[in-house]
């Protein structure tokens, strides 16, 4: 027979069991406990706990006081609110730590309050994920006294570099594909014929009017001051490379001109 098994009362006549418990071979019974008064009998669970009265102070030696003070119990909440004197040793709520700490069960980060020693940790610290900066200021000062220096070799080249040709280069002319036409009409007043122009690779001209043209290389020509006369029916290339103004007059009459602007 084992745990948690049963003893019959009067074997053999039928007689009642009770439950017990084998303990190092003697069989102890198993007593539920109630309480109530006379022809009562209320089971203890959780529900219904063992009624206990809590006595604040040792009862005094006579039977009266001690009768009064058996009903002054306090409460649970009372209990609570209660001061509690309490004596022996304490330790504050920071400790001193010596030697080599084992943060591994701490969280990643620690909540700090107060003056932080920092003389015992390393210029600099590994950062990994996301840094606040909002607390530091918006320039910082860099001091590059104690960055190594790194030794470089090589063959190292000056920006520009010198060219020398020992053969012959052909060049060929720049020449023109965008020609452009105007019809000036130049009377016995100083008349622009062609205006100054830096991308001009060379011009025609020819007189199809009723009258000589005085046509001058510049802006302003006369009848004494002029570079050709152009007769009627005559034709005028411009010298290689001039680019600039290009005016005539009549001494009378009006000559009309054909000019061809080549760029």
């Amino acid at each position: 027979m084992g745990a948690d098994s049963e003893v019959i009362l009067n074997p053999g006549s039928g007689g009642a069991s009770i439950a017990s418990d084998l303990v190092t071979g003697k069989q102890y019974q198993v007593i539920k406990i109630a309480t109530g008064g006379s022809g009562v009998a209320d089971e203890v669970t959780t529900a219904s706990p063992m009624p206990v009265t809590v006595i604040t102070s040792v009862l005094p030696t006579d039977a009266a006081t001690a009768a009064n003070q058996q009903t002054d119990a306090l409460t649970d909440a009372e209990l609570r609110a209660a001061p509690v004197a309490v004596s022996g040793d304490f330790y504050p709520a920071t400790q001193p730590v010596s030697g080599t700490v084992s943060v591994d069960n701490f969280p990643a980060t620690q909540a700090v309050s107060g003056t932080v020693n920092v003389g015992n940790l390393p210029a600099t610290q590994p950062v990994s994920g996301t840094v606040a900066v909002s607390n530091f200021p918006a320039t910082q000062p860099v001091s590059i006294a104690t960055m190594p220096t790194t030794p470089v070799t090589g063959t190292f080249f000056q920006a520009t570099q010198p060219v020398s040709i020992a053969a012959t280069v052909a060049v060929k002319e720049v020449r023109s594909a965008t020609p452009s036409q105007t019809s000036p009409s130049v009377t016995n007043s100083n008349t622009s014929i062609l205006a100054s122009n830096s991308n001009r690779l060379g011009a025609t001209i020819y007189n199809e009017g009723a009258a000589i043209c005085y046509m001058i290389l510049g802006s302003t020509a006369s009848t004494t001051s002029y570079t050709i006369q152009l007769q009627v029916g005559s034709y005028y290339e411009l010298p290689f490379a001039y680019t600039g103004a290009i005016a005539g007059i009549t001494s009378a009459g009006t000559a009309q001109l054909r000019v061809t602007e080549l760029s």
